[in-house]
C-alpha cells in the first residue's frame, strides 16, 4: 500500500479527535494516607495471607510449567524453525492465560474501551461479552502505560509489532518533577498527567519500519479513582490488588490510529513537534477522564463505551497451561514403564 492509498484509507491528523481539557473541574479527592480508590480492604490479614500464598503457588507453578515446556521444545529450533516458532507461540499464549486467570480470580476488573473515528469497526464486543480487536498483524502501538518491547525475528529480519512507551518509566512524582524541569529548561509547555515524551527511539524505529508498517496505534490508559496529582502505582500495588481484594474499579482505554505516511519522518525536529502535539492531546484526554470519570465515547461504530472484564472465554482454559507438559510426562512415563517391562522380561 503506497502513501497515496494510506491517506485515502485513514483520517488525516486534522480529523483526529483533539479533546480540550476541562480546566478547574474537580477530580476525585481522597485522603492519601487512609483512603483507597477501591475502598476498604475486603480481606483481613489472615485471609490476605492465604490469598498471597495461593497467588504465589499458582503463579510459580504456572511459570515453572511454561519454562519446562519451552525447554522441552527448544531442540525444534534446529529441526524446523517454523514449528519451533509455532510451539513457542503456544507457550507465550499460556503465560497470557496465566496472567488473565490470576486477574479474573483474585482481582476482577472492568475494562472500558472507546476510540475516535480512526479505529471505527476495529473494536467489537462478541455475543459472550468479550472484546475483539481487529488490528492489523503489522503495527506500532504507543501508550502512556506500556513497556518498551519489540518482536524481532533475526532469521527473517522482520519487525512485526512494536510497542513503546515514550516516557521511559512509570509516571511518578519524581518523574513528573524531572519532566517539569525539562519543560522549563527547553521552554516547553509542561503536562499535568503525563511526562514529556522522548522521541529519538521512536523516530529511529518508524524510519526503519517505513514501507513495512502502515499504521501507528495510540492507546491512552486511565485507572478509575486515582485522585488528581496522585499516581496509580501508589494505590494499586500487588498486595492491595491481589491480596487485599482492592483492584481498580475499572481500567479505561482510549484508542486512536495514525497513518505512518502522515507522520513527518524526514526531520527529527518536525517529528519531535508532532509527537509532543499527540502527547498534549493525550494529556487533554486524561484531563477529561479525571474531570468526568470517562474518556470520550466512541466517535463511530458502537455507541458509548464498550464494557467488558478481564476473563478467559471458558472457565477451564487455565488447564491448557499444563496440558502440554502433562502430555510429555505421560508419554515419558509410558515409554519408561514399557522399557522396564521389557528389561524384566
Amino acid at each position: 500500500m503506497n502513501a497515496a492509498e494510506l491517506r485515502r484509507h485513514s483520517p488525516s491528523l486534522d480529523h483526529v479527535s483533539k479533546p480540550k481539557p476541562t480546566t478547574g473541574a474537580p477530580g476525585p479527592t481522597l485522603d492519601s494516607n487512609t483512603a483507597h480508590p477501591a475502598g476498604k480492604a475486603k480481606y483481613g490479614r489472615f485471609r490476605a495471607f492465604l490469598r498471597a500464598v495461593s497467588v504465589f503457588v499458582y503463579f510459580a507453578s504456572g511459570c515453572l510449567t511454561i519454562h519446562a515446556t519451552q525447554i522441552i521444545g527448544a531442540p525444534l529450533y534446529y529441526a524446523n524453525r517454523d514449528l519451533y516458532y509455532a510451539y513457542m507461540s503456544l507457550t507465550k499464549a499460556s503465560f497470557g492465560l496465566l496472567i488473565t486467570t490470576m486477574t479474573q480470580w483474585w482481582a476482577p476488573t472492568v475494562i472500558r474501551i472507546s476510540g475516535d473515528a480512526s479505529v471505527a469497526g476495529q473494536l467489537n464486543l462478541t455475543p459472550d461479552g468479550r472484546i475483539e480487536c481487529a488490528f492489523p498483524e503489522r503495527m506500532v502501538m504507543i501508550a502512556n502505560h506500556q513497556v518498551w518491547h519489540w518482536i524481532n525475528d533475526p532469521r527473517r529480519q522482520t519487525l512485526r509489532k512494536l510497542k513503546t512507551r515514550h516516557t521511559g518509566t512509570n509516571l511518578s512524582s519524581n518523574g513528573r518533577n524531572k519532566s517539569a524541569q525539562w519543560a522549563a529548561k527547553m521552554g516547553l509547555r509542561d503536562m499535568e498527567h503525563l511526562m514529556l515524551p522522548r522521541s529519538t527511539g521512536m523516530f529511529f524505529c518508524l524510519n526503519e519500519l517505513r514501507g513495512t508498517v502502515d499504521y501507528v496505534y495510540d492507546c491512552t490508559v486511565a485507572y478509575e479513582g486515582v485522585p488528581r496529582g496522585k499516581y496509580g502505582e501508589n494505590y494499586f500495588t500487588l498486595s492491595s490488588t491481589y491480596f487485599q481484594g482492592r483492584p481498580p474499579k475499572s481500567v479505561n482505554f482510549y484508542w486512536r490510529r495514525f497513518a505512518l505516511a502522515d507522520i513527518p519522518l524526514d526531520s527529527q525536529e518536525e517529528f519531535d513537534k508532532w509527537l509532543r502535539e499527540r502527547w498534549y492531546e493525550k494529556d487533554a484526554l486524561l484531563e477529561q477522564y479525571v474531570s468526568t470519570g470517562r474518556f470520550p465515547a466512541n466517535a463511530a461504530g458502537i455507541k458509548g463505551h464498550i464494557e467488558t472484564e478481564v476473563r478467559t472465554q471458558y472457565w477451564w482454559e487455565f488447564i491448557k497451561i499444563f496440558v502440554m507438559l502433562g502430555s510429555f510426562g505421560l508419554i515419558f512415563s509410558f515409554f519408561l514403564r514399557t522399557f522396564r517391562a521389557l528389561a524384566r522380561g
